[in-house]
C-alpha cells in the first residue's frame, strides 16, 4: 500500500536545474515536481499536489 499526502506549494526551489518545489506535508519538505504534468501549467506557489516519498505525483484542488 502507497501513501500520498496532499501539500500546498510554498515556493519553487532552483537546485542544479531541476524541478522542485517547498511543499508542507507533515514538515516543510523539497520535492521533485518534474512529474507534474507541466506543459499544461507549470507548478506555481498556492498550488496543491499529492507527494508521495520526496516527488510531487498529481496535481489536485484545494477541495479533495
Amino acid at each position: 500500500m502507497c501513501l500520498a499526502i496532499p501539500g500546498q506549494v510554498l515556493d519553487l526551489v532552483d537546485e542544479s536545474g531541476v524541478s522542485r518545489a517547498s511543499v508542507p506535508a507533515g514538515v516543510r519538505r523539497t520535492v521533485d515536481v518534474a512529474l507534474l504534468d507541466d506543459a499544461i501549467k507549470p507548478p506555481s506557489a498556492g498550488d496543491w499536489e499529492l507527494v508521495h516519498v520526496g516527488f510531487g505525483i498529481s496535481r489536485v484542488d484545494e477541495e479533495e
